[in-house]
């Protein structure tokens, strides 16, 4: 049962906006581009910045 869960998450987690954008870069040309570049975005951004944020102001 664990395992279900955990596929059925992964899937929602990683199939629907990987399917979401193959859709969407299907549709319009340059869309995926942007989705991709966003991606990356969120990406680099996280260890960048929030992570030293969170350990400036919680309590180690």
């Amino acid at each position: 049962m664990l395992a279900a869960g955990l596929l059925f998450g992964s899937f929602i987690c990683f199939g629907f906006p990987i399917g979401g954008a193959i859709l969407l870069a299907r549709r319009r040309r340059g869309a995926g581009k942007a989705f991709f570049m966003g991606v990356l975005a969120c990406i680099v951004s996280q260890p960048l910045l929030r992570l030293p944020l969170l350990q400036l102001v919680l309590p180690q």
